[in-house]
């Protein structure tokens, strides 16, 4: 796999479009020829990652995912049965066959946030056919987990093995030395499992840039990778969030104050990339502002506290700070929040709303207003999908909260823009659960 960076994406996107007088074929032929090798090599992979067992989750006995690996292996054999582009006619072929999967790439990435809801309902209904059986309630004890120790209420100490143990010995919550979510075995399965996602969002994320930067500067003429205004896309994500929030709640949502030193700021991103992280932090700070300052089923009746939005720009990194009042979140829910598994559902019923067509989705925003069509939650990227987004060329998304009175998200980017892919090996993931693998051989045995 050959990682790029904006800046290169940026350098070659102007030198194409300054060149490509004449034929497209001579002009494009070097970078035509890289997809043609390159993306083959990232649909294999990812289909490879998925049936490792990186994950202790069978997640590719899902519906959605099913469906993923189906378009991955269809995208994989339309490159592969191409003829190498080095004629015009090849060459032809090729953009036709690149057209094809990119027009459902997008849906195919709003597939895999389907998919994840679809695990965290599998997870929570302790469903046997995708939950490995030593994280059941009914499952063996396993060895990663054998370690914590727990205090019954008559004072004798017993060892929690696994959920059975609470059952088992009548543990009361309050007893126990090491709770349920911090038991050894459920924070390794869910450390391998937020690892599996990160690499496969990332690898995935970085197909999707390949396939439409080069689509966008052949058929449209202009660079994916452009120098942009924040400031612009910032206000775009305000007001389509906004407007999000009166539809869904039917009052009048909290102001939105954007603050700079300097009006003037730009930097080299893909815009609808920053619009969709913005647009998720705004949602997420809207709707947190409005229920916490709720009583009872009627807003009160003072003004919702406003939204505050720093953008900042030093040496290295463009700064994004968003701050709400919208009651925070404890110290120990935090980690929640980047959880792949702890996908927010909807709270009512699906039928009622109308769903966004197969070609809006959250991740294309052409022109920062179709995704006003969305609910106020269910549909978008999430937080963890955002700040996988904004880590993928160098930058980060953290969150600082208060409980009782709201949180602050800071979104930096890189400026220099030279940061490659920030996509670990698949090797390296294998190596990580090599262990996990020798457990779950071990919780398959029957003991006498």
């Amino acid at each position: 796999m050959t990682r790029v960076s904006l800046s290169q994406l940026y350098t070659l996107g102007r030198h194409l479009l300054k060149n490509r007088e004449g034929s497209d074929y001579k002009v494009f032929e070097i970078p035509t020829k890289f997809l043609y090798k390159e993306l083959p090599i990232r649909f294999s992979q990812c289909i490879k990652g998925l049936h490792m067992g990186i994950t202790p989750y069978a997640v590719h006995k899902l519906p959605t995912f099913r469906k993923f690996m189906m378009n991955l292996n269809n995208d994989f054999e339309k490159i592969v049965n191409l003829t190498p582009p080095q004629s015009e006619a090849t060459d032809k072929a090729f953009m036709e066959a690149l057209r094809k999967i990119g027009s459902y790439h997008y849906s195919n990435l709003s597939t895999i946030n389907q998919g994840l809801r679809e695990l965290s309902q599998a997870i929570d209904n302790n469903d046997p056919d995708i939950v490995p059986s030593y994280l059941l309630p009914q499952g063996k004890p396993n060895m990663l987990s054998a370690s914590s120790p727990a205090i019954q209420d008559t004072g004798s100490l017993k060892w929690l093995d696994n959920q059975k143990s609470f059952e088992l010995f009548d543990i009361k919550p309050s007893n126990v030395a090491t709770f349920m979510n911090n038991n050894p075995t459920f924070q390794y399965a869910e450390a391998r499992t937020q690892k599996f996602f990160d690499w496969f969002y990332s690898m995935c994320l970085g197909s999707q840039l390949l396939i439409q930067d080069h689509l966008s500067i052949r058929d449209l003429s202009k660079s994916y990778v452009q120098k942009i205004s924040p400031l612009n896309i910032v206000h775009n994500a305000v007001n389509d969030a906004r407007r999000i929030a009166a539809k869904h709640y039917g009052i009048e949502p909290p102001e939105v104050t954007v603050v700079s030193p300097n009006p003037n700021i730009s930097t080299v991103y893909i815009p609808e990339l920053l619009y969709c992280i913005v647009f998720e932090l705004l949602k997420n700070s809207l709707r947190a502002t409005i229920e916490f300052n709720q009583s009872g089923n009627q807003p009160i009746s003072r003004k919702f506290p406003p939204l505050k939005i720093i953008v900042a720009e030093g040496v290295e990194d463009l700064t994004f700070k968003v701050s709400d009042e919208g009651g925070g979140m404890p110290a120990s829910k935090v980690a929640e929040l980047w959880s792949y598994t702890h996908q927010q559902s909807m709270p009512y019923d699906h039928a009622s709303i109308t769903s966004p067509s197969e070609t809006a989705d959250p991740f294309k925003e052409p022109d920062f207003g179709s995704s006003t069509d969305y609910p106020m939650f269910g549909f978008g990227v999430g937080l963890p999908t955002a700040r996988l987004i904004a880590r993928y060329f160098g930058g980060d998304l953290d969150v600082v909260s208060m409980e009782g009175y709201g949180s602050d998200f800071y979104l930096h980017l890189q400026r220099s823009g030279n940061v490659a892919e920030c996509t670990p090996d698949l090797s390296q993931l294998t190596l990580q659960s090599s262990s996990s693998s020798v457990s779950d051989l071990i919780d398959s045995l029957e003991l006498d």
